[in-house]
């Protein structure tokens, strides 16, 4: 009993409670780093990307989802080298980081603190087609 009542003691303690917060948007491959619904992290945050749709590199290369396409010659066209070209990628307030959308999703702790950006891993947008919509949930 007494350890019954010293667990929902420590279960009843706010500060040593997670908080959650989930953001929702659409990322389209046409577009350089946009924002996510004001999605804002702190430095150590846990963060849980997913997402669905479909978009292309080019129309003659099909379409294909967050994770990209897997192909040699397109590695040269990629924002982050060690990154599926054509995947959803993220970065925190601009930094010179990024994560990488795979098979997992992303899952990730914040590396830094600012607003969460999103784009396809392509360096021109000009011929990219096609959205993703992407959840975020944020764990404080």
């Amino acid at each position: 009993m007494k350890k019954l009542l010293l667990i929902l003691g420590i279960l009843a303690i706010p500060s040593l409670q997670s908080e959650a917060k989930t953001y929702q948007c659409t990322i389209c491959a046409d577009e350089g780093w946009t924002r996510c619904d004001n999605a804002y992290v702190t430095k150590g945050d846990i963060i849980k990307v997913k997402a669905s749709g479909k978009w292309s590199t080019k129309p003659s290369y099909g379409k294909f989802g967050p994770t990209g396409m897997a192909t040699p010659w397109c590695e040269y066209y990629t924002i982050v080298r060690n990154c599926t070209c054509g995947a959803l990628i993220m970065d925190i307030g601009g930094s010179r980081e990024a994560a990488c959308y795979d098979e997992d999703g992303i899952f990730i702790k914040a590396w830094t603190s600012g607003p969460l950006r999103f784009r396809m891993n392509d360096t021109g947008t000009h011929d990219n087609s096609g959205c993703l919509e992407v959840e975020v949930e944020v764990i404080k």
